[in-house]
């Protein structure tokens, strides 16, 4: 399903949801060289990550990730894969356009400095 919304997401707007896992089942969940990075800071405990990176397109991106561990309801699919409860599944990335974000941020900024 979050697929799902994920596809209908990126049609409508600039907002892209990716599900993915160190051993994805679907090769398109594989996960990009950010993605795997916070994967691997979730395994030392990091609740979440985010930060704003550059794009293909010459612009930024905010990105945000955080984690999918399994819980007993994801054995039934997952456990053939080795998986146990509260080992790491993978996690839900989504990246949005952040110019709008940053020229907002740098109005604010001139606003006050003005007043």
């Amino acid at each position: 399903m979050t697929r799902q919304i994920g596809e209908i997401a990126s049609k409508r707007n600039q907002v892209w949801f990716h599900i993915t896992s160190a051993d994805p089942i679907r090769p398109e969940n594989v996960p990009d060289s950010w993605e795997a990075k916070s994967l691997g800071l979730f395994v030392t405990g990091v609740p979440e990550h985010f930060e704003f990176t550059g794009s293909s397109k010459e612009t930024r991106l905010f990105r945000y990730m955080a984690p999918l561990w399994v819980e007993q309801p994801c054995l039934k699919c997952h456990a053939k894969q080795g998986y146990k409860e509260g080992d790491l599944r993978g996690g839900i990335s989504v990246s949005i356009d952040a110019e709008p974000i940053v020229a907002s941020r740098a109005r604010e900024v001139r606003y006050l400095i003005i007043s």
